[in-house]
Protein backbone atom coordinates (compact mmCIF):
# COMPACT_ATOMS: atom_id res chain seq x y z
CA UNK A 1 0.00 0.00 0.00
CA UNK A 2 1.42 3.47 -1.24
CA UNK A 3 1.00 6.99 1.05
CA UNK A 4 -0.98 8.20 -1.61
CA UNK A 5 -3.71 5.78 -0.86
CA UNK A 6 -4.28 6.51 2.21
CA UNK A 7 -6.85 9.10 3.51
CA UNK A 8 -7.18 10.80 7.52
CA UNK A 9 -10.00 12.59 8.36
CA UNK A 10 -9.32 14.62 11.49
CA UNK A 11 -11.94 15.69 13.72
CA UNK A 12 -11.72 18.17 16.40
CA UNK A 13 -8.86 20.59 17.50
CA UNK A 14 -6.14 22.75 19.36
CA UNK A 15 -6.79 22.76 23.39
CA UNK A 16 -6.34 26.38 24.78
CA UNK A 17 -3.76 28.51 24.27
CA UNK A 18 -1.41 25.23 22.31
CA UNK A 19 -0.33 24.55 19.17
CA UNK A 20 -1.03 20.97 19.79
CA UNK A 21 -2.08 18.56 18.95
CA UNK A 22 -2.68 19.10 15.19
CA UNK A 23 0.97 20.91 15.09
CA UNK A 24 2.23 17.65 15.82
CA UNK A 25 -0.10 16.24 13.20
CA UNK A 26 0.62 18.66 10.10
CA UNK A 27 4.45 18.22 10.58
CA UNK A 28 3.85 14.20 10.51
CA UNK A 29 1.81 15.00 7.42
CA UNK A 30 5.13 16.61 5.57
CA UNK A 31 6.78 13.12 6.49
CA UNK A 32 4.34 10.49 5.37
CA UNK A 33 2.68 12.83 2.54
CA UNK A 34 -0.96 11.51 3.36
CA UNK A 35 -4.24 13.12 2.33
CA UNK A 36 -5.30 15.10 5.19
CA UNK A 37 -9.01 15.99 5.70
CA UNK A 38 -9.66 18.33 9.05
CA UNK A 39 -12.91 18.63 10.08
CA UNK A 40 -13.92 21.12 13.02
CA UNK A 41 -16.55 23.31 14.86
CA UNK A 42 -17.00 27.27 15.50
CA UNK A 43 -15.74 26.52 19.43
CA UNK A 44 -12.39 24.95 18.05
CA UNK A 45 -11.97 27.60 14.72
CA UNK A 46 -12.66 30.49 17.76
CA UNK A 47 -10.42 28.99 20.82
CA UNK A 48 -7.42 30.69 21.89
CA UNK A 49 -4.42 28.49 21.13
CA UNK A 50 -1.97 30.59 22.05
CA UNK A 51 -0.91 33.40 24.67
CA UNK A 52 -1.05 35.96 22.38
CA UNK A 53 -4.32 36.25 21.33
CA UNK A 54 -4.24 33.81 17.97
CA UNK A 55 -7.01 30.91 17.43
CA UNK A 56 -7.70 27.63 16.01
CA UNK A 57 -8.93 29.42 12.70
CA UNK A 58 -5.40 31.61 12.38
CA UNK A 59 -3.43 28.97 12.97
CA UNK A 60 -4.93 27.17 10.13
CA UNK A 61 -5.33 29.61 7.59
CA UNK A 62 -1.60 30.77 8.66
CA UNK A 63 -0.32 27.03 7.39
CA UNK A 64 -2.67 27.36 4.75
CA UNK A 65 -4.36 24.21 5.67
CA UNK A 66 -8.27 23.73 4.17
CA UNK A 67 -11.27 23.01 6.81
CA UNK A 68 -14.62 21.63 6.67
CA UNK A 69 -16.56 24.03 9.60
CA UNK A 70 -19.06 21.42 10.41
CA UNK A 71 -22.32 22.78 11.50
CA UNK A 72 -24.20 19.58 13.26
CA UNK A 73 -24.28 15.91 13.57
CA UNK A 74 -25.94 15.77 10.12
CA UNK A 75 -23.64 17.68 8.67
CA UNK A 76 -20.49 16.16 9.97
CA UNK A 77 -22.24 12.92 8.67
CA UNK A 78 -22.77 14.24 5.20
CA UNK A 79 -19.15 15.69 5.08
CA UNK A 80 -17.87 12.13 5.74
CA UNK A 81 -19.77 10.79 3.49
CA UNK A 82 -18.58 13.36 0.76
CA UNK A 83 -15.18 12.88 1.29
CA UNK A 84 -15.79 8.98 1.26
CA UNK A 85 -15.03 5.96 3.04
CA UNK A 86 -13.25 2.84 1.46
CA UNK A 87 -11.02 0.72 3.23
CA UNK A 88 -7.94 3.01 3.22
CA UNK A 89 -9.61 5.67 4.60
CA UNK A 90 -9.09 6.16 8.32
CA UNK A 91 -10.72 8.64 10.93
CA UNK A 92 -9.13 10.06 14.07
CA UNK A 93 -10.53 12.01 16.83
CA UNK A 94 -8.61 14.82 18.42
CA UNK A 95 -10.64 17.06 21.15
CA UNK A 96 -14.05 16.04 19.07
CA UNK A 97 -16.72 18.21 20.66
CA UNK A 98 -19.30 15.41 18.85
CA UNK A 99 -20.84 12.86 20.13
CA UNK A 100 -19.85 9.99 17.02
CA UNK A 101 -22.74 8.04 16.64
CA UNK A 102 -22.97 4.21 15.19
CA UNK A 103 -24.19 5.88 12.17
CA UNK A 104 -20.50 7.03 11.25
CA UNK A 105 -18.94 4.23 12.76
CA UNK A 106 -20.77 2.20 10.40
CA UNK A 107 -20.32 4.35 7.60
CA UNK A 108 -16.05 4.28 8.22
CA UNK A 109 -16.00 0.60 8.67
CA UNK A 110 -14.95 0.84 11.90
CA UNK A 111 -11.82 2.68 10.85
CA UNK A 112 -12.43 5.27 13.35
CA UNK A 113 -9.90 6.15 16.64
CA UNK A 114 -9.78 8.61 19.29
CA UNK A 115 -6.34 10.50 20.29
CA UNK A 116 -7.13 10.52 24.64
CA UNK A 117 -4.62 12.30 26.63
CA UNK A 118 -5.05 10.04 30.10
CA UNK A 119 -4.76 6.69 31.05
CA UNK A 120 -7.69 4.20 30.13
CA UNK A 121 -9.96 2.83 31.64
CA UNK A 122 -9.73 4.80 34.42
CA UNK A 123 -8.86 8.20 33.08
CA UNK A 124 -12.22 8.45 30.75
CA UNK A 125 -13.77 11.47 30.15
CA UNK A 126 -12.98 15.11 28.93
CA UNK A 127 -11.04 17.42 31.50
CA UNK A 128 -8.98 14.74 32.82
CA UNK A 129 -5.48 17.08 33.12
CA UNK A 130 -7.83 19.41 35.37
CA UNK A 131 -9.39 16.11 37.33
CA UNK A 132 -5.97 14.37 37.77
CA UNK A 133 -4.39 17.20 39.23
CA UNK A 134 -7.30 17.64 41.80
CA UNK A 135 -6.85 14.12 42.94
CA UNK A 136 -3.34 14.49 42.94
CA UNK A 137 -2.45 11.43 40.58
CA UNK A 138 0.93 11.26 39.66
CA UNK A 139 0.08 9.19 36.54
CA UNK A 140 -1.11 9.59 33.07
CA UNK A 141 -0.52 8.04 29.33
CA UNK A 142 -1.59 9.36 25.90
CA UNK A 143 -3.76 6.56 24.70
CA UNK A 144 -4.98 5.82 20.57
CA UNK A 145 -8.43 3.92 21.20
CA UNK A 146 -10.93 2.47 18.76
CA UNK A 147 -14.18 4.74 19.09
CA UNK A 148 -17.54 2.71 20.15
CA UNK A 149 -20.92 5.10 20.43
CA UNK A 150 -20.30 4.90 24.30
CA UNK A 151 -17.16 7.05 25.36
CA UNK A 152 -13.74 6.07 25.61
CA UNK A 153 -14.33 2.10 25.89
CA UNK A 154 -13.52 1.27 22.62
CA UNK A 155 -10.16 -1.03 22.66
CA UNK A 156 -6.88 0.33 23.01
CA UNK A 157 -4.49 0.05 20.18
CA UNK A 158 -1.30 2.78 21.66
CA UNK A 159 -0.69 3.60 24.69
CA UNK A 160 1.97 5.18 26.61
CA UNK A 161 2.19 5.73 29.85
CA UNK A 162 4.44 9.08 31.76
CA UNK A 163 4.55 9.98 35.06
CA UNK A 164 3.30 13.41 35.84
CA UNK A 165 5.40 13.66 39.80
CA UNK A 166 6.23 17.00 40.54
CA UNK A 167 4.26 19.25 37.87
CA UNK A 168 2.61 22.19 38.92
CA UNK A 169 0.32 23.58 36.28
CA UNK A 170 -1.61 22.09 33.61
CA UNK A 171 0.38 23.56 31.11
CA UNK A 172 4.09 20.96 32.48
CA UNK A 173 1.45 18.44 32.23
CA UNK A 174 0.99 19.15 27.71
CA UNK A 175 4.57 20.36 27.56
CA UNK A 176 5.26 16.37 28.43
CA UNK A 177 1.93 14.76 27.20
CA UNK A 178 2.89 16.38 23.70
CA UNK A 179 6.03 14.63 22.99
CA UNK A 180 4.35 11.43 23.74
CA UNK A 181 1.13 12.63 21.26
CA UNK A 182 3.60 12.65 18.76
CA UNK A 183 5.08 9.77 19.10
CA UNK A 184 1.44 7.64 19.29
CA UNK A 185 0.34 9.30 16.30
CA UNK A 186 3.80 8.48 14.53
CA UNK A 187 3.35 5.02 15.25
CA UNK A 188 -0.64 5.62 14.37
CA UNK A 189 -0.01 6.61 11.12
CA UNK A 190 2.60 4.23 10.09
CA UNK A 191 1.15 1.72 10.87
CA UNK A 192 -2.30 2.71 8.83
CA UNK A 193 0.27 2.72 5.98
CA UNK A 194 1.75 0.09 6.19
CA UNK A 195 -1.66 -2.02 6.78
CA UNK A 196 -0.32 -2.88 10.11
CA UNK A 197 -2.90 -5.04 12.22
CA UNK A 198 -2.58 -3.32 15.33
CA UNK A 199 -2.77 -5.42 18.70
CA UNK A 200 -5.87 -4.89 20.13
CA UNK A 201 -6.43 -4.47 24.37
CA UNK A 202 -9.99 -4.89 25.67
CA UNK A 203 -10.86 -2.08 28.50
CA UNK A 204 -11.27 -3.51 32.34
CA UNK A 205 -14.50 -1.71 32.87
CA UNK A 206 -14.02 -2.63 36.83
CA UNK A 207 -11.62 -0.23 36.55
CA UNK A 208 -13.02 2.24 34.17
CA UNK A 209 -13.57 5.92 35.82
CA UNK A 210 -15.28 8.28 33.83
CA UNK A 211 -15.30 12.28 34.98
CA UNK A 212 -17.84 14.71 33.33
CA UNK A 213 -16.66 17.64 30.92
CA UNK A 214 -15.50 21.03 33.04
CA UNK A 215 -15.64 24.60 32.69
CA UNK A 216 -13.03 27.02 33.44
CA UNK A 217 -15.21 29.49 33.64
CA UNK A 218 -18.10 27.73 36.09
CA UNK A 219 -16.38 24.69 37.97
CA UNK A 220 -13.16 26.90 38.88
CA UNK A 221 -14.87 28.27 41.96
CA UNK A 222 -12.97 27.44 45.61
CA UNK A 223 -14.81 26.53 48.64
CA UNK A 224 -12.71 27.74 51.57
CA UNK A 225 -13.74 25.40 54.47
CA UNK A 226 -11.69 22.86 52.15
CA UNK A 227 -8.03 21.08 53.66
CA UNK A 228 -4.95 22.82 52.30
CA UNK A 229 -4.23 20.49 50.17
CA UNK A 230 -7.35 20.43 48.76
CA UNK A 231 -7.39 23.71 47.80
CA UNK A 232 -3.43 23.91 46.39
CA UNK A 233 -4.36 20.97 44.30
CA UNK A 234 -7.98 23.25 43.29
CA UNK A 235 -5.87 26.11 42.42
CA UNK A 236 -2.75 24.18 40.25
CA UNK A 237 -5.91 22.15 38.47
CA UNK A 238 -7.24 25.42 36.79
CA UNK A 239 -3.64 26.92 36.64
CA UNK A 240 -2.22 27.76 33.08
CA UNK A 241 -3.54 27.55 30.35
CA UNK A 242 -6.57 28.09 31.72
CA UNK A 243 -6.99 31.38 33.70
CA UNK A 244 -7.07 30.29 36.92
CA UNK A 245 -9.21 29.14 40.19
CA UNK A 246 -11.87 31.64 40.96
CA UNK A 247 -13.35 33.64 44.27
CA UNK A 248 -14.12 37.09 45.81
CA UNK A 249 -12.63 39.61 47.63
CA UNK A 250 -15.44 42.09 48.64
CA UNK A 251 -17.60 41.06 46.19
CA UNK A 252 -15.04 41.61 42.99
CA UNK A 253 -14.30 38.29 41.31
CA UNK A 254 -10.78 37.71 41.08
CA UNK A 255 -8.20 34.15 40.08
CA UNK A 256 -5.50 32.54 42.02
CA UNK A 257 -2.71 31.04 40.69
CA UNK A 258 0.81 30.11 40.99
CA UNK A 259 -0.54 28.74 44.34
CA UNK A 260 1.98 27.07 46.75
CA UNK A 261 1.82 26.33 50.70
CA UNK A 262 4.22 27.70 52.45
CA UNK A 263 5.98 26.34 55.89
CA UNK A 264 4.30 28.04 59.20
CA UNK A 265 4.39 27.36 62.82
CA UNK A 266 0.91 28.68 63.19
CA UNK A 267 -1.76 26.55 62.22
CA UNK A 268 -4.88 28.36 61.31
CA UNK A 269 -8.58 27.31 62.13
CA UNK A 270 -11.21 26.64 59.20
CA UNK A 271 -13.02 29.88 60.65
CA UNK A 272 -9.60 31.89 59.37
CA UNK A 273 -9.62 30.18 56.06
CA UNK A 274 -9.13 32.89 53.20
CA UNK A 275 -8.25 35.83 55.41
CA UNK A 276 -5.22 37.55 53.69
CA UNK A 277 -2.20 38.18 55.81
CA UNK A 278 0.39 40.00 53.53
CA UNK A 279 0.84 41.11 50.07
CA UNK A 280 3.83 41.62 48.06
CA UNK A 281 2.63 42.86 44.83
CA UNK A 282 0.15 40.91 43.38
CA UNK A 283 1.23 38.06 45.58
CA UNK A 284 -0.53 37.44 48.81
CA UNK A 285 -0.27 35.25 51.57
CA UNK A 286 -3.64 33.75 52.60
CA UNK A 287 -4.59 31.69 55.52
CA UNK A 288 -6.03 28.00 55.22
CA UNK A 289 -6.34 25.24 57.50
CA UNK A 290 -3.94 24.06 59.19
CA UNK A 291 -1.14 26.38 56.69
CA UNK A 292 -0.41 29.40 54.53
CA UNK A 293 -1.14 29.26 51.09
CA UNK A 294 0.99 31.65 48.48
CA UNK A 295 -0.37 32.91 45.37
CA UNK A 296 -0.95 35.08 42.49
CA UNK A 297 -4.16 37.33 42.92
CA UNK A 298 -6.43 39.04 39.50
CA UNK A 299 -9.55 40.67 39.73
CA UNK A 300 -11.91 40.12 36.59
CA UNK A 301 -13.47 43.21 36.85
CA UNK A 302 -13.46 46.47 38.36
CA UNK A 303 -10.84 48.48 40.45
CA UNK A 304 -8.39 46.81 42.17
CA UNK A 305 -9.15 47.60 46.02
CA UNK A 306 -6.14 49.55 47.43
CA UNK A 307 -5.28 47.54 50.45
CA UNK A 308 -6.43 43.51 50.36
CA UNK A 309 -4.41 42.71 53.70
CA UNK A 310 -7.06 41.76 56.45
CA UNK A 311 -9.52 41.06 53.96
CA UNK A 312 -11.53 37.58 53.22
CA UNK A 313 -11.43 35.31 49.75
CA UNK A 314 -14.48 33.86 49.63
CA UNK A 315 -17.07 32.38 47.20
CA UNK A 316 -20.95 32.63 48.00
CA UNK A 317 -22.90 29.90 48.35
CA UNK A 318 -24.57 29.99 45.07
CA UNK A 319 -21.46 29.82 42.95
CA UNK A 320 -20.33 26.66 44.53
CA UNK A 321 -23.54 24.74 44.08
CA UNK A 322 -23.32 25.45 40.35
CA UNK A 323 -20.38 24.43 40.31
CA UNK A 324 -21.66 20.95 41.61
CA UNK A 325 -24.96 20.46 40.29
CA UNK A 326 -23.78 21.74 36.59
CA UNK A 327 -22.31 19.93 33.43
CA UNK A 328 -20.90 21.39 30.71
CA UNK A 329 -21.92 20.11 26.81
CA UNK A 330 -19.47 21.52 23.68
CA UNK A 331 -22.09 22.16 20.78
CA UNK A 332 -20.24 23.08 17.30
CA UNK A 333 -21.20 26.80 17.90
CA UNK A 334 -21.47 27.25 21.84
CA UNK A 335 -20.66 25.81 25.27
CA UNK A 336 -23.56 25.03 26.88
CA UNK A 337 -23.88 24.57 31.18
CA UNK A 338 -26.35 21.81 31.77
CA UNK A 339 -28.37 21.84 35.35
CA UNK A 340 -28.17 18.12 36.85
Amino acid sequence: MTNSKIRLIVIGGNRLNELYPFKSLIELNKKYNFELFILTENVHLKKKVSFNGSNFENFLKKLKFQYFNIKNDKHLFDTIKKIGCDLNTYILLMNCNFVIKDDIISLTKQNIFNLHVGKLPEQRGAGITTWQFMAGMDYSAVTIHRVKASLDTGNIILQKKFSTRNLQKPINFYKKAVVYEKILIERFLSGIIKNKKFKEIKQKEQESIYMPRIDTNTHSYINWLWSKNEILNFIRAFDEPFNGARTFLNKKKCTLTNAKLIKSSIKFHPYQSGIILRQNKDVCFIAVNNGILKANIHFLSGQEPKTIIGKRLFTPMKFLELALTSTASHKPNSIIIKRN
